[in-house]
């Protein structure tokens, strides 16, 4: 009889273990994390955001405020790491991949974050991701110009900015006056917040008046 009682102990024990495993990964991880995030947000600590992400590596919000935590400490490697690092699972949503791109823009790289969310996976992540990019500021046609010519940006969601003939990237002042012969001219546009938009090619030949 005391046996019995013993494996039916036993029995209960490992089913108790077992219900616990199941909640801890289903909903326990979850209610932990947001309770280590909470705590996290009333000190500003980096160690329990940490505690947090290693708890539940699908809290994006821990994720964000670490990766700018470490922007702001100058360790940039580490912050694009652990976004990198959580964009490469696609279905924590475009908000790290956004927030890479800002980051680089930050630094200046406008093309690294041009790259970036050019390089999102196709179907609905790629989708969002365009909706929440800015519309491009536009330039003249690609085509044939006589020289005096000039070359306005005119539209886009923010600010434009323009290269040309893979020089550096330049903040957008006034229409360009191109000299003769062949231009290539780039042009992109940052929303307020720094998100860039794709990059918009055109193809000139600019022909002398004499």
């Amino acid at each position: 009889m005391r046996r019995i009682w013993v494996a039916v102990i036993c029995v209960l024990f490992l089913v108790t273990v077992a219900i616990c495993s199941v909640f801890y990964a289903t909903v326990g991880r979850n209610i932990l994390s947001d309770k280590l995030s909470v705590w996290a947000e009333r000190r500003g600590s980096p160690l329990l955001y940490r505690a947090a992400l290693s708890v539940n590596p699908y809290d994006t919000e821990s994720r964000l405020w670490l990766a700018e935590h470490w922007r702001k400490a100058g360790d940039l490697p580490r912050a694009e790491a652990l976004l990198r690092e959580g964009a490469a699972d696609y279905a924590l949503g475009p908000e790290l991949f956004l927030a890479l791109a800002v980051m680089q823009v930050e630094d200046g790289r406008l093309d690294d974050a041009c790259a970036t969310l050019d390089s999102t996976p196709e179907g609905w992540l790629a989708h969002k991701v365009a909706l929440l990019r800015p519309e491009n500021a536009e330039a003249p046609p690609s085509g044939s110009y006589a020289e005096g010519r000039r070359f306005p940006l005119e539209g886009g969601g923010g600010m434009a900015w323009y290269r040309l003939n893979a020089g550096l990237w330049t903040l957008y002042g006034a229409p360009l006056e191109l000299q003769e012969g062949r231009h290539r001219l780039e042009v992109l546009t940052l929303d307020e917040h720094g998100v860039p938009s794709s990059v918009a090619e055109y193809r000139y030949m600019v022909a002398s008046v004499r």
